[in-house]
């Protein structure tokens, strides 16, 4: 079972490559960013971003007005020569730096399923079935996907990283024309999902998660912390203590 969020562009191959990455566990794809329409005062792009745009459209004067970057038929005609004019760069929910660091096998890292979003996300459909598929009580954005992903790895799916399975993420408008207002709402909803997310499991390193969203934590500095308490059991009370009894 191959998820993609609707929002999204397959590179040419992206379904074959989750194929050829099968191996009876969960297959992490590629994420990059694509602007395939410019919508003045709209979209949440930045200033490295905008000055990409200009360069590839011949200037700023024509960012004054939406304009279409990927019309109708173009990636049927042309995918790769479409998708490389529109490729804003690789998404920040890639977590480079954990894949470097462990692999993209992601071995000896406890928080896999962390990274395991159906933004693109391969697994197979019996290992769904068999944790109920999606809990609907999630509203609003984020954490349905990483909480199937959670309740995967606990029943024991392992998460692997797979470069080639490639989907582009078209920048589009948010809860707010403002990107700081917008940035508000979805935080607000991702820790009420959380809460949720929380309740739900009780166990150390869900919290672990909710604090790297609370805190800044990176998921490298949650795993060393998680380590840590699998073989110090005084450790572990001590963490337990500080982030579930909130």
């Amino acid at each position: 079972m191959v998820f993609i969020d609707d929002d999204r562009l397959a590179a040419p191959g992206f379904v074959a490559a989750h194929a050829d990455a099968a191996n009876g566990g969960g297959v992490i794809g590629w994420k990059r960013r694509a602007l395939t329409w410019w919508r003045p005062g709209m979209l949440p792009i930045g200033e490295a971003d905008l000055m990409r745009l200009a360069f590839r459209v011949g200037g700023t004067a024509r960012l004054r007005e939406p304009l279409r970057l990927l019309g109708a038929g173009e990636l049927e005609a042309d995918a790769e020569g479409a998708l490389a004019r529109v490729d804003l760069g690789e998404e920040r929910d890639n977590y480079r730096q954990v894949v470097e660091a462990f692999g993209p096998g992601l071995e000896d890292f406890r928080f896999a399923w962390g990274l395991a979003t159906t933004a693109n996300l391969a697994v197979p459909r019996e290992a769904v079935a068999k944790v109920g598929g999606f809990d609907e009580a999630f509203t609003g954005w984020g954490m349905e996907d990483t909480d199937l992903s959670y309740r995967l790895h606990r029943e024991g799916l392992r998460f692997s990283v797979h470069a080639a399975a490639v989907n582009y993420h078209q920048v589009h408008p948010l809860a707010d024309p403002d990107p700081v207002a917008a940035g508000r709402i979805m935080k607000a909803q991702l820790m009420r999902n959380l809460e949720h997310f929380c309740d739900r499991h009780r166990s150390l390193d869900a919290h672990l998660f909710r604090a790297c969203w609370e805190t800044a934590m990176s998921l490298t500095e949650a795993d060393g912390l998680l380590k840590r308490a699998e073989t110090d059991p005084k450790r572990r009370r001590e963490l337990e203590t500080f982030y579930m009894s909130r």
